[in-house]
Formats: C-alpha cells, structure tokens, sequence
C-alpha cells in the first residue's frame, strides 16, 4: 500500500488542485492543503523520515509534535494576517535544513529549534492561505490529519528501507532530493 500510494504522489498533478478548493468544505480545504505544495509535502514525509532516524519513544513523539505544534502556532498567527516577511525564505529553507539533518544525522538535542521554526514558516502559510470562508477549527483539523498521514509516510519510508543494504545511499538521496527542492525554491524566489 505505501509503495502506491507514494507512486500516486508523484503522477498526481498537484498543480491542477493548488488553491482552487475553495468551494469545499473546511475541513477538506484543511486535508488538501498539506498535499497541493511541493514544499509542504516534502517538509512533512522529511520530518516523518527524521523522526525514525533518532528513534526511542521520545524522539518518536516529541519530533513530529513540535513540528505540529509550530504548524498550528504559525497558522494561528497566519490567519490573523500576522506574519514576517521572508516566509517563503523560510520555507525553502527549512527544506534545505531538514536535508542536512538526514545527511548528517544531527543528533535530536540540536534540532528542536530548527523543527519548531520549520513548523511555525509552514503554520504561517497554512493559515495565510486559508479559504475566507472557512472555519479556523475544522480548517486546522484538516490539515493536523493529513499532516499526521505525511509524518507517517516519511517514518515508514525511512522504517521500510532501514534495513536495506543500500540505506546510506537512500539516506543521501533523500537529503540531496530536499536540498535540491529547497534550493529551486529559493532561486525561484528571486
């Protein structure tokens, strides 16, 4: 099932469903939203995949609850048109970071600010983005679910080829793919 449901990932034209769910529900704009950017998407499966490279009942807790929660605080203040120039920075940016944390396996002490940061950029844009009239509460559920299924998504990729012979190799991909993606970002923001 993971393997075809991440081959739906990469042949779903994304670009076709990007802001134009307006007409739904809260709750499925909130669902959606998480799996109609790149960037997003990719933050989230990293996440998921960082979470399962520091493993212990902490770790697998604590990691994707403080991204998360710096998800809802970021939305929170998205909503309320409080937001920092440079989001989109940060954004790309945290993408690039989350990069070097798999590549290098930072240990967990060292990463909770940068997840909490990550997190509150991607709230910022979820909740800027956020149908007029939509409901906050049924519109950050939404995205809370679908990002709790990315979280996993990336923890079990990282769990599926842990034993792999070629896991330091997969791992290098995986970091190099969100580098590269973090960088087109940025050079797409100047």
């Amino acid at each position: 099932m993971t393997r075809s449901f991440l081959f739906m990932l990469l042949v779903i034209p994304f670009s076709c469903w990007a802001h134009n769910t307006h007409d739904q529900p809260s709750i499925i704009n909130g669902i959606l939203h998480p799996f109609t950017g790149w960037d997003h998407m990719f933050a989230l499966l990293a996440i998921g995949w960082i979470t399962f490279q520091h493993k212990g009942f902490l770790n697998s807790c604590a990691i994707p609850l403080t991204f998360i929660l710096g998800l809802l605080f970021g939305a929170t203040l998205g909503t309320n048109e409080i937001a920092p120039k440079g989001i989109e920075f940060g954004i790309a940016t945290s993408l690039m970071v989350f990069g070097a944390l798999i590549a290098f396996k930072v240990p967990t002490k060292n990463m909770w600010p940068l997840i909490l940061g990550a997190g509150i950029f991607h709230g910022f844009a979820h909740g800027a983005e956020m149908p007029a009239n939509s409901s906050a509460l049924m519109y950050f559920s939404g995205f809370t679910v679908s990002s709790a299924i990315l979280l996993s998504l990336g923890f079990k990729a990282h769990q599926h080829f842990s034993n792999s012979i070629a896991i330091q190799k997969i791992r290098k991909m995986v970091a190099g793919v969100l580098l590269f993606v973090g960088t087109l970002l940025l050079l797409g923001l100047t």
